[in-house]
């Protein structure tokens, strides 16, 4: 879940609202704080690739 979230953020330019939503189409069980901790933690990642490239 995290992996699509990534995705989300980075090439879909999702916000972070809109990809926790946008999650629940592709995990439909998951639950919202489930779906939340994930965008975080891919929030991390993505801006954690950009701290690096720059």
């Amino acid at each position: 879940m995290v992996e699509k979230a990534v995705f989300l953020l980075r090439y879909v330019h999702a916000s972070r609202q809109e990809a926790v939503h946008a999650l629940e189409s592709y995990f439909p069980g998951a639950a919202f704080e489930d779906r939340l901790r994930c965008v975080h933690e891919a929030w991390d990642i993505v801006r954690q690739r950009e701290l690096h490239r720059t």
